[in-house]
């Protein structure tokens, strides 16, 4: 009972966001950093702003420098890096 309530109310945020067209700061994660302990928001943020694919690379760079990176969490900043190149050269 309370997964379909939680869906239902899920559902009702996020598609009134959608059509208002609201942002917000901290986007939902999903409870990822609550399960691997580890907040990727900081380098989530530089992908999001990242203007083109040199800003990209410097991103990349300064992250093959960072040790200790759970695998989950590196797996999640990868996507999100190959995302936005993706709408950088579009």
């Amino acid at each position: 009972m309370q997964a379909v309530a939680s869906s239902v109310s899920y559902g009702k945020r996020y598609t009134a966001g959608a059509l208002l067209n609201l942002t917000s700061h901290g986007e939902d994660d999903d409870a990822f950093t609550a399960s691997t302990g580890f907040d990727i928001t900081s380098w989530a943020d530089a992908i999001k702003d990242a203007l083109d694919k040199d800003g990209l690379d410097r991103i990349a760079a300064d992250l093959r420098t960072k040790t200790g990176i759970p695998a989950p969490a590196m797996r999640q900043v990868r996507a999100l890096w190959a995302s936005r190149a993706k709408e950088v050269k579009a």
